[in-house]
């Protein structure tokens, strides 16, 4: 029993790190999309336990299915540059 008790313990600090890491990873990622002139959608509350990874990784799914339209207004905006430079 007491093993299943230390392997527990190990887990609740794994996903406590896991939840401090994820503002560093947010923070990094919002200065990437920051350059394409996008913000991300706010990084949820912690949550308890092996949730946060869940939480996480379902914040990471959404951000993913929208960086397709960030990718394509950035694109535009290079593209009315391009031609506006052209145009001097």
């Amino acid at each position: 029993m007491e093993k299943v008790h230390a392997k527990v313990g190990e887990l609740e600090q794994v996903f406590t790190e896991v939840a401090s890491r994820a503002e560093g990873v947010y923070q990094e990622y919002k200065k990437a999309l920051a350059a394409l002139g996008a913000e991300p959608l706010p990084l949820p509350e912690p949550a308890e336990g092996s949730q946060v990874i869940f939480q996480l990784l379902d914040w990471l799914l959404s951000e993913f299915e929208g960086l397709g339209e960030v990718m394509d207004v950035a694109n535009g905006n290079a593209a009315s540059v391009s031609v506006t430079e052209q145009s001097k």
